[in-house]
């Protein structure tokens, strides 16, 4: 008995073609949901506070990208990590803040954020 796998295999394309054009999937790049925050510093100027620290990982606990990272961050290739140059473009100037981004796209850039301005960010 031989098996006919081509509906199988057209649902998969279609599903992979449906994900990469973004018309689908757990998260939309272009829904405007948070998907990540981060908090951008000079580590030679201070430091993320205690309180900040905690509430960037409630973010994380509940599905949101959340990390602390200094404005100078290159990964060992000497580049800037692709998941950190859209942050790091939207707070030139505005160090520390708190750049948050609805995938590609950045809703709100906070200057010298607070906890609650963290925690504000999971809505």
């Amino acid at each position: 008995m031989q098996r006919d796998f081509r509906p199988l295999v057209l649902v998969v394309l279609l599903v992979l073609f449906t994900l990469r054009s973004g018309g689908g999937g757990i998260i939309s790049p272009h829904s405007g949901k948070v998907t990540q925050a981060t908090y951008i510093y000079e580590k030679d100027e201070s430091v993320p506070p205690r309180d900040v620290q905690a509430a960037l990982r409630d973010l994380n606990a509940n599905g949101i990208l959340a990390a602390a990272i200094d404005d100078d961050v290159v990964n060992g290739d000497g580049d800037v990590p692709e998941q950190y140059k859209i942050a790091l473009a939207a707070a030139a100037g505005k160090i520390p803040c708190l750049v948050v981004q609805a995938g590609d796209k950045v809703l709100k850039v906070i200057e010298d954020p607070t906890a609650a301005d963290v925690e504000g960010v999971a809505g």
